[in-house]
């Protein structure tokens, strides 16, 4: 399966393209690679997101943004996905009779999903660290907000799917957290969630 958002591969590569563009334009010419932080943080102002945000996606860590993000890329970057994208990058990210999963800026209050569902959160090198679940995504991430562990580079990145079915999202859940064993650091007992 094609990786969404990342290193030019898959339905958002136009997309990516556009970020990397304009996130490294001229650095090839530029003497420092901290040039290309500077390059990202306009793109990130400009869109309104955060330059971890627009990091995520030009590096592929961010493989399905929300739709409002990728919104605010596009007129930020004044290119459009093309429906096909658009349609390749939704099957992508749909996961049969569950529903369609993104990723999002744990770190930026703005980009928390405020539906039912099953989010998970990700260290700095992409390892899940906590899974979770509710009615509403954003209010048990606003729970989590005040935890000494809720900073970047413990919680660098994270993902979420939407699912309205309580019991289904329960159990989904605990699947995931017996699958993940001792990798959902935060899911263990005697952590201060």
């Amino acid at each position: 399966a094609a990786m969404l958002l990342s290193g030019g591969r898959g339905p958002h590569r136009d997309l990516v393209w556009c970020v990397a563009t304009l996130t490294n334009h001229d650095l090839p010419r530029l003497p420092s690679p901290t040039m290309s932080c500077r390059y990202r943080s306009e793109t990130a102002s400009k869109a309104g997101l955060s330059a971890v945000a627009v990091y995520n996606i030009e590096s592929g860590r961010s493989q399905n943004p929300q739709k409002a993000t990728v919104t605010k890329l596009e007129e930020a970057l004044g290119r459009q996905l093309s429906p096909e994208a658009r349609k390749e990058a939704k099957e992508e990210a749909t996961i049969e009779g569950i529903g369609e999963w993104f990723n999002f800026d744990p770190n930026s209050q703005a980009d928390w999903p405020s539906v039912a569902g099953i989010y998970v959160l990700y260290d700095i090198s992409d390892r899940p660290i906590y899974v979770g679940q509710g009615q509403k995504i954003s209010n048990r991430l606003r729970d989590h907000h005040e935890k000494f562990w809720f900073r970047p580079p413990i919680v660098q990145n994270a993902a979420y799917v939407g699912i309205d079915n309580k019991d289904l999202r329960e159990q989904i859940e605990r699947v995931l957290i017996k699958f993940l064993k001792s990798n959902a650091v935060l899911n263990q007992q005697n952590v201060d969630r």
